[in-house]
Order: structure tokens, then sequence, then C-alpha cells
């Protein structure tokens, strides 16, 4: 009887992955793409750092930020997450 169960948890998991990748697949590249904004930021005010590589920002460098959530990330990092993810990587709000 264990087993069984065993096995229905073990079906769930794969099902629910299948699932979320799947989903984050539905948009065509391009249409993710329009959803960052960039910009070139060439203050030395900010401290913070791109949340995908854990580097933290060098003044004018190319950034850009998302237009639904505002969260910013370096241009290339953001650009290479939507090409596998259809989702901000801090708060993952679909991107439509």
């Amino acid at each position: 009887m264990v087993r069984f169960w065993v096995l229905i948890a073990i079906v769930a998991a794969i099902v629910f992955v299948v699932i979320w990748i799947l989903d984050d697949a539905d948009l065509p590249r391009h249409e993710k793409l329009e959803q960052i904004e960039h910009d070139v930021v060439c203050s030395e005010g900010s401290l913070s750092g791109c949340a995908i590589c854990l580097e933290a920002y060098v003044a004018c460098e190319r950034r850009a930020t998302i237009s639904s959530c505002g969260h910013r990330f370096h241009a290339h990092c953001i650009e290479a997450w939507l090409r596998e993810n259809n989702s901000c990587p801090l708060c993952r709000h679909r991107l439509v």
C-alpha cells in the first residue's frame, strides 16, 4: 500500500514539473523581449546587483527592466533567462 502512494506522489511531481516547463515555453521569444525596457545607467548610486548572476552593477552598462513588475537585471542576463522562461526571475510574475 505504501508503494502505491509513493508511486502516486512521484507521478504527481513529474506531471507538475512537465506542466511548469510547458507553461514557461508558451510565449514566443520576441513577445517576451518586447516586455523589457533597456537603458544604460552611468550613476554610481545603486549598490544593488543583478539577481540572476549575483554580480554588482557597473557604471554605464546595459540593464533591462521588466515593464510589468519593474525588476531590473543585466540586459544579457534577462535576455538569456527569457529564452528559457516566461516569468520574472524574482517575483515569478508571468509575462503575457
